[in-house]
């Protein structure tokens, strides 16, 4: 009597912990999550290449770059802001290390969170234009009187 008991608790056990999940299931793709400080709507390279696979939300504050591989040991991230904005590109090294686990509705994601402040460009003065050195022994003639 004991077996059969057994046997059924076992089972239950079995179907209420879901099916093992084999060793050989691929890892989803990472998302990254940027909040930007002092720019917004920036264009995105990921390890050298442009990438259009992202998303602004919260009118452009938040960049959120997905299908990140988590198989390499890192990502370059690339920020590049408008022109005209005065501010420098920020580089990012994402580790597969920052991305944790989320599920969202029993879909499992794999999310890393940043911050990014633009440092500003240094704005260099233009250098002086040189001054030609006038030849002491011919003048300029004297400026002539006009009759109006």
């Amino acid at each position: 009597m004991k077996f059969p008991i057994s046997l059924l608790f076992s089972f239950i056990a079995a179907l209420a912990t879901g099916p093992a999940l084999a060793d050989d299931t691929p890892t989803p793709d990472g998302e990254l999550h940027i909040t930007l400080k002092n720019a917004e709507y920036v264009k995105v390279q990921v390890n050298g290449e442009d990438t259009d696979n992202t998303e602004f939300e919260k009118g452009g504050k938040v960049l959120i770059i997905k299908g990140l591989s988590l198989s390499s040991e890192h990502n370059a991230v690339t920020l590049i802001p408008a022109t005209d904005s005065g501010l420098k590109p920020a580089e990012l090294d994402v580790p597969s290390k920052d991305f944790k686990r989320s599920i969202k509705k029993r879909v499992l994601y794999m999310i890393a969170n940043k911050t990014v402040t633009f440092d500003k460009m240094s704005v260099e003065p233009l250098p002086d234009a040189p001054v030609k050195p006038q030849d002491p022994g011919i003048t300029p003639p004297p400026p002539k009187k006009d009759d109006l």
